[in-house]
């Protein structure tokens, strides 16, 4: 099983160790790759040979194009921002906290769950979009501290990056996640 940063393998082996008693025969074994967003669509492609299957979040054509994909259910998006980001503490925000904000996140064309969440921040002019590469890093991460800005995420990452909180929002943008294997 692969596993990095942005793509655990703990959901999976959370379940797999409730389970794994009617599966003596198998054993796991975790390989760890790097969440380099000019480096993970080889790591996809290598599903198979590298290792054989990850856990992810998954609505991307283009891993859709190099890989199968078993949903195992659905995360929200959410915002992240900085610990001492304005908005850091409240318990959760809606769109309109977000203005007069630059709101960073992927580029539009690859993910329909993402561009229908683009275009309903679209019609409120009030907060600037800022286009990230395809897929994050952790320099995306890092760029969302320095710059403080607010950064679309997952609830799966709030622990990715010590320095962001991670807060839901009242909206229904979630994305699948599930098993990705050759």
């Amino acid at each position: 099983i692969g596993s990095s940063l942005l793509n655990p393998c703990k959901p999976f082996m959370d379940i797999w160790y409730k389970i794994n008693s009617h599966f003596p025969g198998y054993k796991l074994h975790i390989v760890p790759f790097e969440d380099d967003h000019e480096g993970i669509l080889s790591e996809i492609s290598s599903l198979g040979d590298k290792f054989d299957f990850l856990i992810g979040v998954c609505d991307s054509s283009l891993w859709l194009d190099r890989c199968n994909f078993l949903q195992l259910g659905t995360l929200e998006h959410c915002i992240a921002v900085s610990r001492d980001h304005r908005l850091s503490n409240k318990k959760s925000l809606t769109i309109k906290d977000l203005y007069g904000e630059t709101l960073m996140m992927v580029k539009q064309g690859d993910s329909p769950v993402v561009d229908g969440l683009r275009n309903e921040i679209s019609q409120h002019p009030q907060i600037k979009i800022e286009d990230t590469p395809q897929f994050y890093d952790i320099n995306v991460f890092n760029k969302c501290v320095q710059e403080q800005n607010v950064m679309i995420t997952i609830e799966c990452w709030k622990d990715v990056h010590p320095s962001l909180v991670t807060i839901p929002v009242k909206w229904h943008h979630s994305i699948p996640y599930g098993i990705l294997y050759a």
